[in-house]
C-alpha cells in the first residue's frame, strides 16, 4: 500500500477498510476507473462511501441486492470454519465440500429469508455472491 500511495497526492491516498476492500477507490483492474478516487466531497466530510457505491451500483447482480457487511460476514465465516480444521480436510483432492457447506450455513444465518425474501431471486443472488466469495477466499488461502 505504501508503494501505491508514494506517488499519489495526500488527498488521493488509497485506504483499505476493515473488510479488506478499498475505501474510496475502484478495485477492479478491468474497470476504466480502476484506482480512481470516487469519494464525493460529502464522503470526505462525513466519512461515508456514497461515491464508491454509486459507481458500483451498475456492477451489482441483476436485482441490485445489497446485504450489509456481506464481505465482512463471509470473511469471518471463512476464518471461523477454517480454524475448526475442516479446511485441511480438503487434502490433495481439493474436496472442500464440508468447508463450503459449513461456511454457507454460517453466512446464511446472518441473512434470514424475511430480511429480503420479498424480492424474487434475492436468495439465489445471495447464494451466488456467497459462493463467489468462498472461491476467492479459498484461492487466497491455497
Amino acid at each position: 500500500m505504501d508503494e501505491l500511495n508514494r506517488g499519489r497526492p495526500p488527498t488521493d491516498q488509497v485506504e483499505v477498510d476493515p473488510a479488506g476492500l478499498l475505501r474510496h477507490h475502484c478495485a477492479f483492474p478491468n474497470c476504466s476507473q480502476y484506482l480512481q478516487n470516487l469519494a464525493t466531497p460529502r464522503d470526505t466530510l462525513l466519512g461515508t462511501r456514497r461515491g464508491l457505491f454509486q459507481h458500483l451500483k451498475y456492477y451489482v447482480v441483476p436485482d441490485r441486492g445489497y446485504w450489509p457487511n456481506l464481505h465482512t460476514v463471509c470473511a469471518a465465516a471463512f476464518r471461523k470454519e477454517t480454524a475448526k480444521g475442516s479446511f485441511r480436510s480438503g487434502g490433495a483432492s481439493g474436496d472442500y465440500g464440508a468447508l463450503r457447506d459449513a461456511y454457507t450455513a454460517r453466512v446464511l444465518l446472518a441473512y434470514p429469508d424475511d430480511q429480503r425474501g420479498r424480492q424474487q431471486g434475492a436468495r439465489a443472488t445471495l447464494l451466488a455472491l456467497v459462493n463467489a466469495l468462498f472461491e476467492q477466499f479459498l484461492r487466497a488461502n491455497n
